[in-house]
């Protein structure tokens, strides 16, 4: 499940290459995925908030590897996530069996709908529920976030970049996704929800 969902983000991050002008300059680039999830009573499968300090920690720890994959690919994560401000990562899988299936529905039609109103739709498909969006800063030359929310087959994926990264490495890393360390999903998660794992150990 790890490297499946890996590959499928990063490929979904690929999308980018069209690009999209801002209709929303307020807050440019972030999704309130937190809010708009406040009412589900499902316990997501991973569950990713990486505010930029903890990215650098992650990011330190492959540098620190002699056998670094991404150095491998010719990828320099600190430059990946130079103007990267925060990562986040909602994931539900077998939803359909929880009560509060309907009320995730309810959240992931509302995130689309803002989505559709205040975003460019890059890849969109209403009626299945799959959408990625970007959004520019005030500029309107610089992405300044992506949003992705994919909702198929019991499985809820809804996902936020605040910021800008280079379309090159992303594509590195999808042309690469079978080299992609096992354990990055599971380090990632660990770091984003305060050193715990899916089963709550340290």
């Amino acid at each position: 499940m790890k490297n499946r969902n890996i590959s499928i983000a990063i490929g979904l991050l690929a999308a980018t290459l069209l690009g999209a002008v801002s209709l929303n300059a307020a807050k440019p680039g972030y999704l309130p995925i937190t809010e708009s999830l406040a009412r589900v009573g499902i316990q997501p499968t991973v569950n990713l908030n990486m505010p930029k300090f903890l990215l650098n920690e992650v990011i330190e720890g492959y540098e620190a590897d002699e056998n670094n994959p991404f150095e491998e690919m010719g990828i320099d994560l600190k430059a990946v996530i130079a103007d990267i401000k925060s990562i986040r990562l909602v994931v539900y899988e077998d939803a359909e069996t929880s009560e509060d299936y309907p009320v995730l529905m309810k959240a992931v039609e509302a995130l689309n709908k803002e989505l559709q109103a205040t975003w460019i739709p890059v890849v969109s498909v209403p009626e299945e529920n799959v959408g990625i969006f970007t959004v520019s800063d005030e500029s309107g030359e610089r992405m300044a976030g992506l949003a992705i929310v994919v909702a198929q087959d019991d499985s809820v994926v809804i996902g936020n970049i605040e910021g800008r990264f280079p379309i090159g490495a992303i594509l590195r890393m999808v042309a690469n996704s079978d080299a992609l360390p096992e354990d990055l999903m599971e380090k990632l998660a660990q770091a984003g929800s305060g050193g715990e794992t899916e089963n709550g150990d340290k």
